[in-house]
C-alpha cells in the first residue's frame, strides 16, 4: 500500500502536471510531442509513451495512484522537476530600470552613427559604447548605405548594462555586450523587411551554389562559418552568416549581407583562398579573436531560397569523417543545441516543426576542409 504522505504528494504533483498540460502548447512531431512554454521560447520533447501520458493529463484521465507503479510517469515527473516546472518558481528579478525614451546625447558621446541596409529598408544605427560600436561596424560594413533611413536603433551603455531603443522607444534593457550585439543584428533583419514575417532566426550559416541551398548549423566553434568560407572558395555564394531569417509559411531563407566572421584558428586554413583575411583588422569578442570578410559573392537580396538540406557540422582535429542522416526529432535536438531561437508564438512553432519534418538533415563530422566538402557533396547526392 502506498503511504498516505505519498498519496498527498502524488495528488499535489498531479495537480501541477494538469495545470502544465492545460497551459503549455502541445504539437505532434515525428511520433513525439513538443511542449512549448506559453510565454518563453523553451520547449520539451516527449517520447511516444510520455506523449500518451500527457494527452491523458489533458483529459484529466490520470489517477495519483498510478504514480507509484508507472516508470514512465516517474520519468516524466523527474524531467519536469529537473526543469524546475513542478516547484514554485522564484519571483522574477526586477528588470533593470531604463528610461522609456532615450536621454539627450551630445555628439561626442555617439561612437557609431551610420545608415545600413540589410534589406529593402535602410536603418540608422547609433551607439555610445566604443567596443560594441567597433563590433557592429565590422559586421555591418557590407550593408553601408547612403539612403535616407526609415527606422533607427540606438544603444546606450551605462552602469545597468546596455539599453536598446527602437525609433525612440525602449525595446530592451539590462543587456550584456553579447546580448546587445545580437539584439541589434536581429532587429536589423526584421526592421529591414517589415512586410515579411519570419518564423525564427537561425544561428548558423547558409550558402547556395545557385541550385542547392544548405544551412550549416552547430554550436559555437563547430566550424559553421569556416565551412561556409571553404564552400565559397569552391564557387558557392553566401546567403547569410551567423543569423539566418526563416520566412513563415514558405520556409525560405533570405540573404543578409553581414560580413562573414572567421575565428583565429581558421585564418591559416582560409588565407590562401581569401588573401584579404591576412590583413583584415582583428576584433576581440569575449575570448574570441575574429576577422571579417565582407567582399564575398552573395545571391540577390530580393528573393528567398528553399533549403535543400540542414547540415549540423562538427569539426574536431581527430574526428573520423562521417555523415549521418537524422530523423526530424534528432534534428530538433541539434537545432536547440545550436542556440537557434525557438519561437514563442504557437503558429511560428508549428511552422518551424513542419519545416524540420520536411527538410533532410545530416550530422557531419570531419577533421579537414577536404573531408567537409566531400561530405557536403555526399549528403546532397543522397538527399
Amino acid at each position: 500500500m502506498v503511504p498516505l504522505e505519498a498519496n498527498a504528494a502524488h495528488e499535489n504533483t498531479l495537480d501541477r502536471l494538469k495545470t502544465l498540460a492545460a497551459t503549455w502548447s502541445a504539437i505532434p512531431f515525428d511520433g513525439h510531442l513538443v511542449l512549448g512554454h506559453p510565454t518563453e521560447g523553451g520547449v520539451m520533447l516527449l517520447h511516444p509513451r510520455a506523449r500518451i501520458l500527457w494527452e491523458r493529463l489533458r483529459r484529466h484521465d490520470v489517477a495519483a495512484s498510478e504514480f507509484a507503479s508507472d516508470a514512465d510517469v516517474d520519468a516524466l515527473i523527474a524531467a519536469f522537476r529537473d526543469a524546475g516546472l513542478l516547484d514554485e518558481l522564484p519571483a522574477p528579478a526586477p528588470a533593470a530600470s531604463a528610461a522609456e525614451t532615450p536621454p539627450a546625447l551630445d555628439t561626442p558621446e555617439i561612437r557609431l552613427d551610420t545608415v545600413y541596409a540589410c534589406g529593402p529598408r535602410p536603418i540608422r544605427v547609433r551607439c555610445t559604447d566604443p567596443h560594441l560600436s567597433e563590433l557592429l561596424a565590422a559586421v555591418l560594413a557590407p550593408c553601408h548605405a547612403t539612403a535616407i533611413p526609415q527606422a533607427e536603433l540606438l544603444v546606450i551603455n551605462d552602469s545597468s548594462g546596455f539599453t536598446l531603443y527602437e525609433d525612440g522607444i525602449l525595446a530592451r534593457s539590462g543587456l550584456t555586450l553579447a546580448q546587445a550585439r545580437n539584439a541589434v543584428l536581429n532587429r536589423m533583419i526584421r526592421l529591414g523587411r517589415p512586410e515579411q514575417r519570419f518564423t525564427t532566426i537561425l544561428h548558423g550559416a547558409a550558402v547556395t551554389d545557385g541550385g542547392c541551398c544548405v544551412v550549416l548549423l552547430g554550436g559555437g566553434g563547430s566550424g559553421k562559418s569556416t565551412l561556409a568560407a571553404a564552400l565559397i572558395a569552391e564557387g558557392w555564394r553566401l546567403v547569410s552568416d551567423d543569423l539566418i531569417p526563416l520566412e513563415a509559411r514558405t520556409g525560405h531563407v533570405w540573404t543578409v549581407p553581414y560580413a562573414l566572421s572567421v575565428k583565429k584558428g581558421s585564418w591559416p586554413l582560409l588565407s590562401a583562398s581569401f588573401p584579404a583575411l591576412r590583413t583584415a583588422p582583428t576584433h576581440r569578442f569575449g575570448a574570441r579573436c575574429i576577422r571579417y570578410l565582407g567582399a564575398v559573392p552573395r545571391p540577390s537580396l530580393f528573393s528567398g531560397r528553399q533549403v535543400t538540406a540542414l547540415l549540423f557540422v562538427r569539426y574536431a582535429a581527430d574526428a573520423p569523417a562521417g555523415a549521418v542522416r537524422l530523423r526530424p526529432v534528432a534534428a530538433l535536438s541539434e537545432l536547440t543545441a545550436s542556440l537557434s531561437a525557438i519561437p514563442v508564438a504557437p503558429d511560428d512553432r508549428i511552422d518551424l516543426l513542419h519545416w524540420l519534418e520536411t527538410r533532410p538533415a545530416w550530422r557531419l563530422s570531419y577533421s579537414s576542409r577536404a573531408e567537409a566538402i566531400t561530405l557536403v557533396r555526399q549528403a546532397l547526392a543522397e538527399t
